[in-house]
């Protein structure tokens, strides 16, 4: 190992900046690739931080020192980072579904399109019947087949 290696392991403050920076630029790389959602970033950063620091006294004891120190702390942190996303992954996908959940009063919720259903299907009614002008004398026939089609009771 080169001096600046060692003068790097035995500078704690140094050494945790130099994880913070790797660490965040990791979880940024699999936050661009839509991996990690941008709302958890700073949370997988600071579970990449928490992990390599339990860890720090075994992480520093098997640098060889054959690579770069920062090279060896970035392939560790981007195996921890891998970890942490296997481990929150299908919580991070059931939240954002939750989301789409609006509470209307405290023993209730409903979906956000709940809301909007009467307007979209009043608006959907008003759609066909200006389609059904278009039809001219023939509009009754297309009103009982798409009755027939769409098994509405006459």
């Amino acid at each position: 190992m080169n001096q600046d290696c060692n003068q790097l392991l035995k500078d704690e403050k140094a050494l945790m900046e130099t994880v913070s920076s790797i660490s965040r630029k990791v979880v940024s790389r699999y936050v661009a690739r839509a991996v990690v959602p941008l709302r958890e970033k700073e949370d997988v950063e600071m579970a990449v931080i928490e992990k390599f620091l339990k860890k720090k006294d075994k992480i520093i004891n098997d640098f060889i020192g054959k690579s770069k120190l920062t090279t060896y702390c970035t392939a560790i942190i981007n195996r921890m980072c891998c970890e942490i996303i296997r481990k929150e992954q299908k919580h991070w996908y059931s939240v954002s579904e939750n989301e789409q959940y609006v509470s209307t009063n405290k023993n209730t919720q409903t979906l956000s399109y709940e809301a909007e259903k009467p307007f979209v299907i009043s608006s959907e009614v008003k759609r066909l019947t200006k389609a059904m002008f278009f039809f001219n004398g023939i509009n009754s026939k297309v009103n009982l087949f798409l009755k027939y089609y769409y098994d509405i009771p006459l």
